[in-house]
């Protein structure tokens, strides 16, 4: 209570950053159809354009995009997978389990820990999968990492 009222707390208004852009850039004639408080226009008119880091696949995935991308997958048909990787964003495919075959399997990279090497496959850009998909992945395709022997040989 503030001086005997009581505080609510207002919701806020999110909005896409593409729109805040649009706007930022065009003003409000470009988004006849959306109404935003005068407020906001004003702040993101003068804030100006918002920087957003992204991955450009998720730029490209519209919801058109998504759609047809959806459509196309009924037609999938794999006999060694319970669903075909398409219908997934998340499911790896088959380039890509190869591709952490190959890091799984480097003597280069058998230093790393498996999280590590995960993070380090999404700094190269080599490889977008979280670290909970690397180990069943790897135990279900029974990879080995390589060792290095630290000790003599036995006599």
């Amino acid at each position: 209570m503030l001086n005997g009222c009581p505080v609510t707390a207002t919701a806020r208004n999110t909005y896409d950053h593409r729109l805040r852009n649009l706007v930022a850039a065009a003003g409000t004639a470009a988004v006849n159809d959306v109404m935003l408080p005068r407020s906001t226009v004003a702040t993101w008119k003068r804030k100006g354009h918002l920087a957003v880091v992204s991955c450009e696949v998720f730029e490209q995935l519209s919801e058109s995009r998504l759609r047809r991308w959806k459509a196309r997958a009924v037609f999938c048909v794999l006999d060694d997978q319970v669903s075909c990787p398409k219908q997934q964003p998340s499911k790896l495919t088959f380039a890509e389990e190869q591709k952490m075959r190959d890091l799984v399997e480097s003597h280069e990279l058998r230093h790393f820990s498996i999280r590590a090497l995960a993070m380090h496959a999404r700094r190269i850009g080599a490889l977008f999968g979280s670290d909970s998909t690397w180990w069943p992945t790897i135990h279900a395709k029974s990879w080995m990492r390589p060792t290095q022997r630290i000790h003599p040989e036995s006599p």
